[in-house]
C-alpha cells in the first residue's frame, strides 16, 4: 500500500471513530435534564483558594516508614481482629473476624476475592460486639499432622455464678480439621473439645490472645473481668484466672506441670494452677520473640493515664505486673503501687503527648527481612489513634530506661498485628484492610511552617482576615470546648468540589484544610485568643496541628506536642483560674476517629441552617452549593436533616440531645469506633438501637449503686449523665475537656428525667408502654398496607430505590469529560430525600463498589413514591490507568451505578440499590483515541464553517 493510501485509510478510520464519539456525545446531551435554577446571591464568593504552604506528604512528626495494602486485590474483611499462619508449609494466611468467621487465602500479592475461603464459621454460637466475639486463634505447632487449632470466643450460656439465666463466658476450644489441609471446617461436625471456660462479670476486658510457647504449651490472655478500675479486684486475686496469662496443656486444658502455682488444685483458697503471670488489666495481644522464643511480650491496655508493654524474660514464672494497684509504673486511681514487689513495664506511654497511646495493641519483635531497619525492634500500635510505633530497646536491661519509641506509620484503628511463616509482619485495620510496612520512599517534605502567618491561610493574621477562597461556616450542634467560642473555615484545593450526602461523613480531596479558631471569654465582652487548629488532608491521611497565639495576639506559633496555659476568667462576677489544654497531633486523631470519617463538623445535618454572610443571610447548604463547594447545588435544604444546638429553639429537646451526643460522643461511641461497650451515640439510629437506655453500665459505676448507662426517668442513676458532670477529666464526656458543660448537663438531665418517662424506643410516636407494634396491629398507628405492622416500623412502607441506566456513552476517551445520566426510581410507599447516585465502571455484570473504579457522582431531587428522579454528572472522568497502553487492545467495561448508601435512607430493601448496564463501554488505546478526537475536531470545524456560510447566505 502506498503512503498516500495508508494515510487515507488511517484518516478514514479516525473519522469513523470520531463520528461514533460525536454521536455518543450528542446522545448523552439529549438525556440531560433541564438546567438548575439560578442560585440566590447571599453566600460566599466562588473564588478558588490560591493555596497554602502546608506539607502534603507527612505529619508533624515524620514517620520512618510507610504502609501499603498487603493484598490490594483481596478486598476488605469485616472487623478483623487477628491474622496468622498455620506454619504448615501451605502458604495460607488466616484472618479472624470478630463476628465469628475465619477466612483463609494464599499469601500472594495477587490474591483476589475468589481466592478467599471460609475456613471456619462460629457466628451462630458466639456473642459478638464491643470487646467480645471470636477474638483468638492458634494453630497446633504440629498442625500439618494433627489438624488441631484453638479458638477463643465469648458466649452467653446457661449456668454459672452470675445469678442470671445466661452467663457471659470466655471459652477456649480445640477443633480438628480432617484432613489438616482441608479448606473448611464445620464446627458442628468436627472433633471438638472445650478446654477453658471462665465466667466474666462484665462484658469488656476479655483479653483475647492465644499462642503456643516454644515449650509446646498453650498460652491464654484473660482480662480482669471488666468494668473500670477492676471492682472485683481480680488482678491481684490468684484464685481467679482473670487478669492473668494462663499456660495449659493443649490436650486436656490442665495446668502445665511447672507453672508457678501447679499442684494447688482442689482448694478454693489456693491459686489457680493455670496462672503463669498475673496483675494485668486487659492484655489484648501478646507474642513470643522468634529469635529469643522464651521472651514473652505483652501489651496491656491502661485505665486512665498510662498504656504499657510488659516483658517476661526466659523461664520467668509468677510475675505480678501490678494491676489494679499499679497503672504502668505509677499508682493507679484506686491503689498504691508496691514498686519493689511488682514487675515494672519495660515501656509505658502516657495518654497525652507527642508519642502517646489510648488503647495499646501489643505487637511483635520484628524478625523479618522485608524492612531491615526494623529488625530487632518491638513493633506495636494503638487502636484509638491508629499510630504504629517501634521501640528499639529490645536488647537492653528493662530497668535502665534505654531505648526510644519512634512513630513508624499511621492507619485507621490498629486492631492487631500478625506474622506469616517467614516472620513478616502485617497490621490489621479494624475497618477491614490488611497493611504491611515498607521503607518510606517519598521525598521529605518542607515541614509545617513555624508560624500561622506563614501558612498562607490568612491575608492578615493579626486581624484574622482569611485569604480569598477560604470559606467560613458554622455548625448547628457544636462540640463543647471548655467555654471557648470558635470560628471555622474550609479551604478546598482549586477546582475541587465535594459530594454532599444526606447523612454521614463527607470525603475531601488531598490538600483540603479545615481551620478552627478558639477564643476564650475572660470577662464581659473580652476574649483571649487561644489557638488555631488546622486539620489537613495529606496524601497519607489526616493530620491535626495546633498554633498557639502569643500574648499580643499578633501571630500564633506551631506546637509539636501537648501544652497547657492558665488564664484568669470572670464568670458571674467571680474571677477564677481556668486551664486550657492544647492537644498534640496524636490527640487530634483520637477524637477525629476513622469510624467517624475523620472530619466531624462539616456534614449536612450540621450545616443545614442559616448563616449571616457579608452579602446576606442564607441557608449554608444552599450557599455552599451555589459557591461550588458541593458538586451540585442544593435547591431544597429542607429535605436534609438539620441539627440544633443543645440550648436551641429550632428542634425538639430529644432531637437537640441526640445531636449533642452525636457531636460530642459518637466519634468514639459508634460501630467500629474505638470506645468499648458497644453503645451507639449517633443521632441517626432509633433510640432502641443505641444499647443505651435501661442497659446496665459496663465501664465502671462512677460510685453509683448499680447504675444504667441511661436509666429512663432517673438521671442520678445514669452513668452517661454522671460522666458529663464529673470534675474528673479521666471519666468526662467529652474526653479532653476540663470544664463541665452546665447547659448540656441541665438539658440532658431534664430529657432523662422527663422525656424518657414515656420511652418511645422505635420513635414512631407511640410510647413503648402502649406500643405493640410490630407484634400486632395498633389502631393508634397508621397501617396502610394491611399486614398488621404499623407504618412507622414496617419495611414494606419505606422507600425503595432502584437505579436505571440508559443511553450513556458507548465509547470514552482519555482526558475527556463524560456526561453520565441515571434515573432513581422509588417503588416504595414513603418519600425518599435527595440521594447521591454514584457511577462506576464494572469489568463484568457484578458490581463491587470496593473494587470497581468510581467515575462520577450526581444528586437527585426528592424521590416521590412511584416516580423517577434523574440526575447527571457532566464532568465524569475515567481514571487514566483504565486506558490500555499503546499497542494493547481496547478494554471493555459496563456502566454501573448505586443510589444511596447503606443505612442513609431507610429502605425496605437495601440490597437492590445498584445496577449494571448490559451495554458495553469501549475504552480504546490512547493513540486511536487521539486520532478519533482529532477527527472529531476536524468534523466540528468543517460543520462550523458550513454553518457560517449558510448564515451569510440567509442574511443576504
Amino acid at each position: 500500500m502506498s503512503l498516500t493510501c495508508l494515510r487515507v485509510a488511517r484518516t478514514s478510520k479516525a473519522l469513523r471513530l470520531g463520528a461514533s464519539f460525536l454521536l455518543a456525545l450528542l446522545g448523552s446531551l439529549i438525556t440531560l435534564p433541564a438546567a438548575a435554577q439560578p442560585c440566590p446571591s447571599p453566600g460566599p464568593d466562588s473564588i478558588a483558594f490560591t493555596g497554602h504552604s502546608l506539607p502534603l506528604d507527612g505529619p508533624l512528626i515524620t514517620p520512618q516508614l510507610a504502609t501499603e495494602l498487603a493484598f490490594p486485590n483481596l478486598g476488605n474483611f469485616t472487623t478483623p481482629v487477628f491474622l496468622t499462619s498455620a506454619e504448615d508449609g501451605s502458604g495460607r494466611l488466616f484472618v479472624v473476624e470478630q463476628g465469628g468467621s475465619i477466612w483463609s487465602f494464599p499469601n500472594t500479592d495477587t490474591a483476589e476475592p475468589s481466592d478467599r475461603q471460609l475456613f471456619f464459621d462460629l457466628s451462630d454460637q458466639i456473642l459478638a460486639g464491643g470487646e467480645g466475639g471470636l477474638i483468638g486463634l492458634a494453630f497446633d505447632p504440629e498442625f500439618s499432622v494433627t489438624g488441631s487449632f484453638y479458638v477463643y470466643y465469648t458466649a452467653e450460656e446457661t449456668g454459672g455464678p452470675c445469678g442470671q439465666p445466661l452467663c457471659f463466658r470466655s471459652i477456649i476450644e480445640r477443633f480438628t480439621a480432617d484432613p489438616p489441609e482441608a479448606s473448611s471446617v464445620n464446627p458442628n461436625t468436627a472433633a471438638r473439645q472445650r478446654l477453658v471456660e471462665v465466667w466474666q462479670p462484665y462484658r469488656n476486658h476479655n483479653g483475647g490472645m492465644l499462642a503456643f510457647g516454644p515449650d509446646g504449651y498453650l498460652h491464654i490472655a484473660l482480662g480482669d473481668g471488666g468494668s473500670a478500675n477492676d471492682p472485683e479486684q481480680n488482678g491481684q486475686d490468684l484464685t481467679t484466672p482473670l487478669g492473668a496469662i494462663l499456660r495449659i496443656d493443649p490436650t486436656d486444658g490442665q495446668a502445665a506441670p511447672d507453672n508457678p502455682f501447679a499442684g494447688t488444685i482442689g482448694n478454693p483458697n489456693n491459686p489457680d494452677p493455670r496462672i503463669l503471670h498475673y496483675g494485668l488489666r486487659n492484655p489484648w495481644r501478646f507474642s513470643f520473640d522468634r529469635e529469643f522464643p522464651n521472651d514473652l511480650w505483652i501489651g496491656d491496655v491502661g485505665q486512665s493515664s498510662w498504656e504499657e508493654i510488659d516483658r517476661a524474660r526466659a523461664d520467668a514464672r509468677g510475675l505480678n505486673f501490678g494491676w489494679r494497684n499499679c497503672e504502668g509504673n505509677h499508682d493507679s486511681d484506686v491503689g498504691t503501687c508496691p514498686f519493689d514487689e511488682v514487675e515494672a513495664p519495660v515501656l509505658e506511654l502516657p495518654r497525652t503527648g507527642t508519642i502517646s497511646g489510648q488503647s495499646i495493641t501489643g505487637g511483635y519483635v520484628y524478625r523479618g527481612a522485608a524492612v531491615p531497619s526494623l529488625r530487632g525492634t518491638y513493633v506495636f500500635g494503638d487502636f484509638v489513634n491508629g499510630n504504629i510505633y517501634a521501640w528499639d530497646g529490645v536488647a537492653v536491661d528493662p530497668g535502665t530506661g534505654l531505648g526510644e519509641v519512634s512513630l513508624l506509620a499511621s492507619i485507621g484503628n490498629v486492631a492487631s498485628f500478625g506474622e506469616d511463616e517467614t516472620g513478616e509482619l502485617y497490621v490489621l485495620d479494624y475497618s477491614g484492610a490488611i497493611y504491611r510496612l515498607r521503607p518510606d520512599e517519598s521525598v521529605p517534605g518542607t515541614g509545617f511552617p513555624d508560624a500561622l502567618s506563614e501558612t498562607g491561610l490568612f491575608a492578615n493574621t493579626a486581624a484574622l482576615t482569611p485569604t480569598e477562597g477560604l470559606i467560613e461556616y458554622d455548625v448547628g450542634s457544636p462540640l463543647w470546648s471548655d467555654r471557648a467560642t470558635k470560628q471555622r473555615w474550609l479551604a478546598l484545593p482549586a477546582s475541587e468540589s465535594i459530594e454532599l450526602k444526606a447523612e454521614g461523613a463527607l470525603e475531601f480531596p488531598v490538600g483540603t484544610v479545615f481551620v478552627k479558631q478558639f477564643n476564650l471569654p475572660i470577662g464581659p465582652g473580652v476574649t483571649r485568643r487561644l489557638e488555631t487548629r488546622l486539620f489537613l488532608h495529606q496524601a497519607p491521611g489526616w493530620t491535626g496541628v495546633t498554633y498557639r497565639w502569643n500574648e499580643d495576639e499578633s501571630d500564633a506559633l506551631l506546637l509539636y506536642g501537648a501544652a497547657a496555659d492558665t488564664f484568669d476568667v470572670e464568670i458571674d462576677g467571680v474571677t477564677q483560674e481556668q486551664t486550657w489544654r492544647y492537644p498534640s497531633p496524636t490527640e487530634c486523631l483520637a477524637c477525629h476517629t476513622a469510624a467517624a470519617g475523620r472530619v466531624l463538623g462539616f456534614r449536612a445535618p450540621q450545616l443545614n441552617h442559616d448563616f449571616d454572610y457579608p452579602s446576606g443571610v442564607n441557608n449554608q447548604l444552599n450557599a455552599l452549593g451555589c459557591a461550588g463547594v458541593f458538586q451540585v447545588p442544593v435547591p431544597s435544604p429542607e429535605q436534609f436533616p438539620s441539627w440544633d444546638a443543645i440550648d436551641g429553639t429550632r428542634a425538639s429537646r430529644q432531637a437537640r440531645v441526640r445531636a449533642h451526643l452525636d457531636a460530642n460522643c459518637a466519634p468514639c461511641h459508634q460501630p467500629l469506633g474505638p470506645a468499648p461497650g458497644s453503645l451507639d451515640l449517633r443521632a441517626t439510629p432509633l433510640l432502641g438501637d443505641l444499647d443505651l437506655i435501661d442497659v446496665p453500665a459496663s465501664q465502671g459505676d462512677l460510685g453509683l449503686l448499680s447504675p444504667d448507662r441511661i436509666r429512663a426517668g432517673d438521671a442520678t442513676q445514669s452513668v452517661l449523665w454522671e460522666r458529663m458532670r464529673t470534675l474528673n477529666p479521666v471519666h468526662r464526656m467529652a474526653p479532653g475537656t476540663l470544664v463541665p458543660d452546665e447547659v448540656a448537663i441541665a438539658v440532658v438531665g431534664d430529657w432523662i428525667n422527663e422525656g424518657l418517662l414515656d420511652l418511645d424506643s422505635d420513635e414512631d410516636g407511640q410510647a413503648d408502654a402502649v406500643d405493640n407494634c410490630p407484634a400486632v396491629a395498633n389502631t393508634n398507628q397508621a397501617e396502610s398496607d394491611g399486614d398488621a405492622l404499623g407504618d412507622a416500623c414496617d419495611p414494606d412502607t419505606a422507600a425503595d430505590l432502584l437505579v436505571e441506566l440508559d443511553g450513556n456513552p458507548a465509547t470514552v476517551f482519555e482526558d475527556t469529560a463524560v456526561s453520565l445520566t441515571g434515573l432513581v426510581r422509588n417503588q416504595g410507599l414513603t418519600d425518599a430525600p435527595p440521594t447521591g447516585l454514584r457511577f462506576y465502571l464494572s469489568t463484568d455484570l457484578q458490581l463491587d463498589p470496593a473494587l470497581d473504579p468510581r467515575v462520577g457522582f450526581c444528586q437527585t431531587d426528592e424521590v416521590i413514591p412511584g416516580t423517577r428522579s434523574p440526575c447527571t454528572d457532566r464532568e465524569a472522568r475515567i481514571p487514566a490507568d483504565l486506558f490500555p497502553p499503546d499497542g494493547e487492545p481496547e478494554r471493555l467495561f459496563h456502566w454501573a451505578a448505586c443510589a444511596d448508601q447503606y443505612d442513609l435512607v431507610f429502605e425496605g430493601n437495601e440490597e437492590n440499590n445498584c445496577t449494571v448496564s448490559t451495554e458495553t463501554v469501549r475504552i480504546p488505546e490512547p493513540t486511536i483515541a487521539l486520532n478519533a478526537l482529532a477527527a472529531l475536531m476536524t468534523l466540528a470545524s468543517l460543520r462550523w464553517i458550513r454553518r457560517r456560510r449558510l448564515a451569510r447566505v440567509s442574511n443576504r
